[in-house]
């Protein structure tokens, strides 16, 4: 992809993207009506070109519609998933659209991962993108991108700075009440094992007063999460 194309791509917003794929969407769904089998990649590269040639002589910027001959698709191969901090997740949203998560860290808690404000319909951020931070980071682990489910759309280290490098987790006083370790309002611990006493407004702020606080989850349990949080 050129720099032209990236910062093009960069200034559309989501209702570009949507309806590009809702066009895409009906028209497979038609090919299957009309065949009685999906289209393969490479059949879809077919029927886009032949459109292509269909279209307004002047509808690209770089090239004569009607000198198209051919669109080969790319597909990357199948790779170990190695998450870098700093990596921007899509996460699907069962209402529609999707959630974005960032990657921050793994130690002996899990894979941390900070959680922005709000969903978006497309999988896709601008540079520009400034979102808002959920104070409170949570662990999971990466099922879900080794499946494809959760997607890798970016990299922006700039974003880790709204999180803490190494993300505490939190013990509840009700979950162990004999343990003097543990403060009269709960405790944070970091991933080398120190604890720190909580005020009670921290954790009223966290959740521990809530039996259904939970900070470490599988990544369906993460999901849900993300729904109750954000809608």
């Amino acid at each position: 992809m050129g720099k032209k194309t990236e910062g093009l791509i960069g200034r559309l917003d989501d209702s570009c993207f949507a309806q590009a794929g809702e066009c895409l969407t009906t028209l497979c769904q038609m090919i299957e009506e009309e065949s009685g089998v999906k289209p393969s990649l490479n059949d879809l590269c077919e029927i886009l070109v032949v459109s292509l040639q269909c279209c307004s002589d002047d509808l690209l910027a770089d090239v004569h519609v009607q000198a198209v001959e051919k669109l080969t698709p790319k597909v990357a191969p199948h790779k170990k998933v190695v998450l870098t901090p700093g990596d921007i997740l899509a996460v699907p949203r069962a209402r529609g659209g999707y959630y974005f998560v960032i990657y921050i860290t793994c130690n002996r808690f899990g894979d941390a991962y900070g959680i922005f404000e709000g969903h978006r319909q497309v999988p896709h951020v601008s540079s520009k993108w400034r979102p808002l931070p959920i104070k409170f980071p949570a662990y999971t682990g990466r099922a879900q991108v080794v499946s494809g489910r959760w997607r890798r759309i970016d990299h922006r280290e700039d974003l880790l700075d709204l999180f803490p490098k190494s993300p505490e987790i939190y013990h509840s006083k009700a979950a162990n009440p004999s343990n003097d370790r543990i403060g009269p309002y709960g405790s944070g611990e970091t991933a080398t094992g120190e604890l720190r006493e909580l005020t009670q407004s921290e954790a009223s702020e966290i959740g521990l007063d809530r039996e259904a606080y939970r900070q470490i989850m599988v990544p369906e349990q993460f999901e849900w999460h993300l729904r109750d949080t954000l809608g």
